[in-house]
């Protein structure tokens, strides 16, 4: 087949469709009964508008990953075959105004909520936060309560305790003050009253 002839074909049965592009959101539109969240974008570079399905890396019944972009976020959609009654939002993309988390810059794996939100965790059976040798399918055996503020607290306590010292009176008389009283006020007051001895992580295991 000559050149010329190859390239007309070529011309003929080419794709021309456009299926990936970048888009900016324009607003957000949650469903009453929350089964999408719908994305009004404008579609770059010819800026034409169009509504968007939002995707998630994980979903299932009242379950999945889920975060929601900001409106003005750049996104990449995706129209299902070249069908833009089909468009889906499969991924946010960053700007010079974003930031990497500095936790992440040592390839950590990170997740951290955009500014002013929370992240949350649920489950209806069970939590476990595993480190070092939990590569099983074991469970985690010891819950997470107050972690090393508490063992720091803990610690010093049973010290105190170990060296400890009080007069004794004749009964019927209240003893002195104990000589290292001022120990544990300091340690109530610093730790305990303002709730340095408190988890950050809230309602974990009992």
């Amino acid at each position: 087949m000559k050149k010329a002839q190859l390239e007309l074909w070529r011309q003929l049965f080419a794709d021309t469709r456009t299926h990936i592009s970048i888009a900016k959101i324009v607003k957000l539109d949650l469903l009453t009964d929350r089964s999408e969240l719908r994305c009004e974008v404008e579609i770059w570079p010819e800026k034409v508008g169009a509504i968007a399905r939002l995707t998630w890396d994980q979903v299932g019944p009242n379950s999945g990953v889920f975060g929601f972009p900001n409106v003005n976020d750049l996104v990449l959609v995706a129209a299902a075959d070249g069908n833009f009654d089909q468009l889906f939002v499969i991924r946010r993309l960053t700007s010079n105004e974003d930031k990497i988390p500095l936790q992440a810059t040592d390839g950590s794996t990170t997740i951290k909520s955009l500014d002013g939100k929370k992240v949350k965790i649920h489950s209806d059976t069970r939590i476990n936060l595993g480190r070092q040798n939990s590569d099983t399918n074991a469970e985690i055996d010891q819950n997470l309560v107050l972690g090393q503020v508490f063992k720091t607290h803990q610690s010093k306590y049973l010290s105190d305790v170990s060296v400890h010292r009080h007069l004794c009176m004749p009964p019927g008389y209240f003893s002195v003050v104990p000589n290292n009283a001022g120990e544990y006020t300091d340690e109530r007051d610093n730790v305990i009253d303002n709730e340095a001895i408190l988890s950050d992580l809230v309602f974990t295991e009992k």
